[in-house]
């Protein structure tokens, strides 16, 4: 799964972008990922990145008018979903899922980044919107496979995919940002073979 990089601007949504646009947004999406995985979350203003992109501050301004909208399209860019291949078949596909994410977070600079949106995110209100963006953009690949279970029978058609996800990707998240445990591809197997062995009986029986 790649990452959307038109602009956000209503003004220019839907239009087709001038290859000097693309080119430059590229350019300033690149030095704002160096800035923030670099030197950190406060190094990414407006003045510091024209300078590191070698762009005006006007055409950043105009782009981005916001520190929020510039942080949302710099953190859609560091979090290029890996291209992962679907097997058919439930257990490997969310193992591989799980991998990939557990990836991302161990990538230096990038879980620092994301624990400092989590706990910014508590007393900053505007970035709240940002932070559940993320989660959701993050989570996406494992919640169409859950949901793409559920409807062909591997799982309980009324399995809470929301809690789903809260079991198989909340323990990444926690062994991470609070255990601070380097998780083992054995760990990871682990999460969905327990949660198989719940929801894939439930679905072969018919229990509640």
């Amino acid at each position: 799964m790649g990452i959307d990089l038109s602009p956000t601007s209503p003004q220019e949504e839907g239009k087709a972008l001038d290859p000097r646009v693309v080119r430059t947004r590229r350019v300033v999406l690149t030095a704002g990922r160096e800035l923030l995985l670099e030197e950190g979350w406060d190094a990414l203003t407006h003045a510091k990145l024209a300078e590191r992109a070698g762009v005006g501050r006007a055409t950043l301004y105009r782009h981005w008018p916001t520190s929020v909208s510039l942080l949302r399209d710099v953190l859609s860019d560091i979090a290029v979903m890996r291209v992962v291949a679907r097997t058919g078949a439930l257990r490997t596909d969310l193992i591989e899922e799980l991998e990939s994410i557990r990836l991302q977070l161990s990538e230096p600079g990038l879980g620092h980044v994301v624990a400092t949106l989590v706990e910014r995110s508590e007393w900053e209100t505007d970035l709240r919107e940002l932070k559940a963006q993320t989660s959701e953009k993050g989570t996406q690949s494992v919640r169409e496979l859950l949901e793409a279970a559920t409807r062909d029978g591997r799982l309980h058609p009324d399995l809470d995919v929301d809690l789903a996800l809260a079991r198989l990707v909340g323990v990444v998240f926690f062994e991470r940002f609070f255990a601070r445990r380097a998780l083992a591809a054995k760990f990871i197997e682990a999460i969905v073979d327990c949660f198989l062995a719940e929801s894939v009986a439930d679905a072969v029986t018919g229990a509640p």
